[in-house]
């Protein structure tokens, strides 16, 4: 059970954090549980940063072994964890990054989980390489039983997170409102109010505000459906607008689906050209033209790059601490990143 009053340590500890988002948020942060499967690079990002905020526990889920190729981007391994389980390898750096936050490990395939287990936790991230029928089941277990859900992946130079706080999600956005200053006459009659241009400012020569807090509720939708968007009209289905990196993302599944893992560096010429057959055919079936997705995006998913595991990630935890800390509001539905120009945006499927 977490304690409802910080230690004069903590307060020192996470007196930055405090001073940005609040006391009240950070004993949420404090008493939030979070499952993080998947210890690649994404997955070393996200815990990292969930650490150094201060949550209450995270259990590390991966039952995939140590291989040369983490050390590009898993920053919590060490050189002689080569053929050790990644969740076991990476207890004791996470550990090390905060000894308040517990750490536990998990070895299992995350596909012989069920139901229950998942009910241990306030938020579940997948960061890992998982197929879509795995995803969609967690994701619709998660929403049974009101658990933030979280998946993401890098693929190369590309990035996306993807977000369901459920069907009514609660935060506070805190507005700046201007103070209208009422001036009175000898009288005791109101003065006629001067032209914008000749406003007065407070005694530091700034204009006079209040802040309030507003409370909303979002509503969102599971991955099943935000992926089922076809081509269609602007702000409802697939248009010119939307980020390749999107369709982008619907190849990358099909191709896992075929053969349960990424594509690799070693494999660049045959899994390239297994990605151009499925780019056809997967736009065909979204009713987009073959020309939105080239050659050139195909041949730069390969591997998991540090500074895209480094942007997506922070990008994914910092969402984790919006949606737990109930401060802000969340990440709507999709984040696509693009590392060859290092653009990010936010598009919203599935409404």
């Amino acid at each position: 059970m977490v304690e409802n009053e910080f230690t004069a340590e903590e307060a020192a500890l996470y007196d930055r954090q405090i001073r940005l988002w609040g006391l009240d948020a950070q004993k949420r942060l404090r008493a939030a549980k979070v499952l993080i499967a998947g210890l690649g690079g994404l997955g070393a990002e996200v815990t990292k940063n969930l650490v150094l905020a201060g949550i209450h526990s995270v259990t590390l889920l991966d039952h995939n072994n140590v291989s040369e190729r983490d050390y590009t981007s898993q920053f919590l391994l060490s050189r002689e964890d080569i053929g050790k389980n990644r969740a076991e390898s990476s207890l004791s750096h996470t550990q090390q990054l905060n000894p308040r936050v517990d750490v536990a490990i998990d070895k299992d395939n995350i596909q012989d989980k069920g139901e229950e287990f998942f009910k241990m936790f306030d938020v579940v991230c997948l960061t890992g390489y998982y197929s879509l029928d795995v995803l969609f089941f967690i994701n619709n277990t998660c929403r049974k039983h009101n658990i933030k859900f979280y998946c993401g992946g890098v693929w190369g130079f590309f990035g996306y997170v993807f977000t369901d706080l459920g069907k009514q999600h609660m935060f506070v956005e805190e507005i700046l409102v201007k103070v209208e200053q009422q001036v009175y006459g000898e009288s005791g009659e109101p003065m006629p109010k001067k032209p914008r241009s000749e406003e007065k400012n407070n005694t530091n020569g700034e204009k006079a505000f209040t802040k309030f807090d507003r409370h909303l509720t979002v509503e969102f939708v599971p991955l099943e459906k935000a992926l089922a968007v076809k081509s269609g009209k602007t702000g409802v289905g697939i248009d010119k607008r939307t980020s390749s990196v999107f369709l982008l993302t619907h190849v990358l599944f099909r191709f896992l689906s075929n053969h349960n893992r990424p594509p690799l560096p070693q494999n660049r010429s045959t899994d390239t050209a297994e990605l151009i057959k499925l780019r056809d055919e997967t736009l065909d079936d979204l009713g987009v033209d073959r020309t939105r997705l080239d050659g050139g995006f195909l041949s730069k998913t390969f591997g998991e790059l540090s500074p895209i595991c480094a942007v997506v990630g922070g990008v994914l935890a910092q969402d984790v601490i919006k949606a737990v800390s109930g401060k802000d509001a969340p990440l709507k539905n999709f984040f696509l990143f693009d590392g060859q120009d290092g653009s990010g945006v936010v598009e919203h499927f599935g409404r």
